[in-house]
């Protein structure tokens, strides 16, 4: 299924709605393997915000969002049985992505190459096994994905992203709360460890 954003409509501060069409036969970039298109080539205001129960009325897929160059803050909050996940790496001017108490999302967003992104709360999702990919985020000074549920290997792998990244930004990473996995707090995983020696403060769940 292929499904593109036709218009928004904008209400003069950069905020608006989404209006959705079918993407012409041929048109447009098609999107990586199972992932719905969201074309937002018409799109000139900064700052996206959806009702998903409205705006994104398909489910049981995940979204790929495209052309967003003027997008600059996006949040996708409250939905509780539509998407499995995004793809904002089409958003390229991204500053902060909101995407919290969404049920089915399983897989976090995919942040990678966001050079302008330097805030992301992605908490809140308690079907989230999968944390948000977060390579080449050099801006990033906040990320929250508590209350989530994300186990030790995911959890790590988005530290040593934020690490190589962004590291010496002395930002703040939220990682603890509800399903999130618990760390020995007498062997603390060196992914963790490094990252709090480069400056940020992370919080987690140990025991």
């Amino acid at each position: 299924m292929r499904i593109g954003l036709s218009s928004i409509v904008g209400d003069g501060f950069g905020n608006g709605s989404f209006v959705f069409g079918e993407v012409p036969s041929g048109g447009g970039t098609p999107p990586p393997s199972g992932e719905v298109l969201i074309s937002s080539q018409t799109l000139d205001g900064t700052y996206l915000s959806t009702t998903p129960s409205e705006s994104f009325t398909f489910s049981g897929g995940s979204t790929y969002l495209t052309d967003g160059a003027n997008v600059s803050y996006f949040s996708y909050i409250s939905d509780t049985s539509g998407l499995f996940s995004l793809n904002l790496t089409g958003l390229t001017s991204l500053v902060s992505a909101d995407v919290y108490f969404n049920n089915a999302m399983t897989t976090a967003p995919n942040c990678s190459g966001l050079t302008s992104l330097t805030s992301v709360n992605f908490s809140q999702n308690p079907s989230m096994t999968v944390a948000p990919n977060l390579t080449g985020c050099t801006a990033l000074t906040t990320v929250y994905v508590n209350s989530c549920s994300l186990g030790d290997s995911t959890l790590l792998t988005m530290c040593s992203q934020i690490l190589s990244a962004a590291g010496g930004n002395s930002g703040t990473l939220i990682m603890n709360g509800d399903y999130n996995y618990s760390f020995d707090s007498s062997s603390i995983p060196t992914e963790i460890t490094d990252l709090v020696n480069a400056g940020w403060t992370v919080t987690y769940n140990s025991y």
